[in-house]
């Protein structure tokens, strides 16, 4: 993908995705990184999708990298009743 950098983002605009895993209908993993190596952020967000008596329960899983953390974003996991 590539967009306009934002001032101050240390993003170089290209970032490189892919689909590292999938379960058709059930599981959507994306990994994403900058395309110059020296500009971070990258990470791995991981949908998910279980029947759950009349319903859906959707999982979002987020990894940032350990930079991310450090400058106080720490990893997310959160899960919501659809």
């Amino acid at each position: 993908m590539t967009s306009v950098p934002r001032p101050h983002s240390r993003s170089s605009g290209v970032v490189e995705v892919e689909v590292p895993a999938y379960d058709n209908e059930r599981m959507l993993s994306l990994r994403w990184a900058d395309a110059d190596p020296a500009d971070p952020p990258d990470g791995t967000i991981t949908w998910t999708l279980e029947h759950e008596g009349r319903g859906t329960r959707l999982f979002l899983v987020a990894c940032p990298p350990c930079s991310w953390a450090e400058a106080g974003t720490a990893s997310v996991k959160r899960t919501s009743r659809l």
